[in-house]
């Protein structure tokens, strides 16, 4: 047979239509497991080198390095959401929008007095909630403070009540309107109570904690620098405030919220079905999103970018700004078409961080200007410059973070001025407009008590 086939001129057939698209399927099969296996190994090893640095990278560890009250201590958490219910809002819409702080209302100019209209909603609010207030008074003598959280995958992006944002509105009004009424002691323990509230978000690990912490201090320092324009502090109240307004923690705080942030969106990319937002595709497209090895491949871009930005926690101050904006342009590019990763995470950090920057930039204007008050009360004059506060009144004298110099100082009519260059890094002398201030400052201008109580 074989001799006759060979006689015939026909060979036999091998290769049939159908072996093409089968061996395109095999090497394409091949390349896509391939594809997986690579980037499910660099996904789990950039995981794991995470828990070799002693950061959390499980729910469970994330609950273990988040801070707990020791048992049988008082936890100052359960007043302060004790003191959310409590909260009692007989409001309309106009009247809120009337007030600073809870609305679009503005601060007046310092040293000029509230306006009568809006300070009788203000005293309307408070004396409403005079329970809550009494509870957030008792919460901040206390040292322990835990909002309970939850840390599970159904709730993949934890916040700290809601309730801890109104109760330091709430605290900032109410020494708002002890400064205006010239209680200067109850004005001072309110914004020391809003101040601790705002350090207890702060120490909780998400970025949503750190944004309550810098929102909340922020409204503290505008009350501060309004009432320091109303009344005169005594030393142990300045003292007391300056202490309080330090900024130890703070970078500390906002490392914990990026590795918080980190830990608890790292399941997101192991099993993306189980999150349902409205950005996300369908749950049949995720499971073949993962299956093909896509998730995993996010989760390590996502892992690299978290990685940057906590190096820039690193480095000095002065460096952040030029820092964050070469990796907003990077990584807006590197993940740029993205499933898994909300716009809000593709390189939206770099804001994040210069509001940290912005908001150091204050705390030390206002801890600066503190210890200028204490020398003033202790010398009768204003110092000549910063220097003269040191040792005495600071330990230094404090450093601008966006320029990295010192920070500095102009003594005027009725007052001074302690400011940062700001966001451009020039020095305009302190100056600001209604609509923007040039430069990041922290400004005490007096008025004649005649001038104030024809304003009345």
């Amino acid at each position: 047979m074989r001799g006759e086939a060979n006689r015939s001129g026909k060979r036999p057939r091998r290769f049939r239509l159908w072996h093409g698209p089968v061996a395109v399927f095999l090497v394409c099969l091949v390349g896509a497991q391939m594809f997986r296996w690579y980037w499910n190994y660099a996904f789990h090893q950039r995981v794991a080198s995470l828990g070799d640095r002693g950061y959390p990278v499980t729910f469970e560890q994330l609950e273990a390095w988040y801070v707990r009250s020791p048992p049988g201590q008082d936890n100052a958490a359960e007043l302060v959401l004790e003191a959310g219910d409590s909260y009692v809002d007989r409001l309309d819409r106009d009247e809120i929008k009337r007030l600073p702080l809870l609305g679009h209302g503005v601060t007046p100019r310092r040293g000029w007095a509230l306006p009568a209209d809006v300070k009788d909603v203000m005293e309307r609010l408070v004396a409403d909630n005079q329970d809550s207030l009494a509870l957030l008074h008792r919460a901040a003598r206390l040292e322990q403070c835990c909002y309970p959280m939850d840390w599970s995958p159904s709730q993949a992006t934890p916040y700290p009540p809601l309730d801890v944002i109104r109760n330091g509105q709430l605290l900032c009004l109410s020494a708002l309107l002890a400064f205006d009424d010239d209680r200067a002691e109850a004005g001072v323990e309110s914004l020391l109570a809003a101040l601790c509230i705002a350090r207890s978000a702060g120490r909780v690990p998400t970025v949503y904690g750190s944004l309550v912490c810098m929102g909340i201090r922020r409204q503290a320092a505008s009350s501060l620098e309004w009432g320091l324009s109303r009344v005169v502090l005594v030393e142990q109240q300045t003292r007391r405030l300056q202490e309080a307004m330090g900024t130890e923690d703070s970078l500390e705080g906002l490392t914990r919220s990026l590795v918080g942030h980190l830990c608890t969106h790292l399941p997101r990319f192991e099993c993306p079905q189980l999150y349902r937002e409205d950005y996300l595709p369908s749950a049949t497209m995720l499971k073949a999103y993962e299956a093909l090895g896509l998730g995993a491949k996010e989760g390590a871009l996502f892992v690299d970018m978290m990685e940057s930005y906590l190096d820039v926690t690193r480095k000095p101050f002065s460096q952040w700004q030029g820092a964050t904006a070469a990796l907003a342009v990077e990584w807006d590019e590197t993940l740029r078409g993205c499933v898994l990763l909300s716009p809000g995470g593709r390189g939206a950090f770099s804001g994040l961080l210069m509001g940290h920057v912005e908001s150091r930039a204050r705390s030390e204007a206002a801890r600066a200007a503190l210890a200028v008050e204490r020398y003033r009360l202790s010398e009768g004059t204003l110092p000549e410059s910063l220097t003269d506060l040191v040792p005495r009144f600071l330990e230094g004298v404090p450093a601008d973070p966006y320029a990295g110099g010192p920070m500095l100082y102009e003594s005027r009519a009725g007052g001074f001025v302690v400011y940062s260059v700001g966001l451009d890094g020039r020095d305009d002398g302190g100056r600001e407009t209604p609509e923007e201030k040039y430069d990041v400052t922290f400004t005490i201008k007096r008025k004649e008590a005649t001038d104030d109580a024809g304003n009345r």
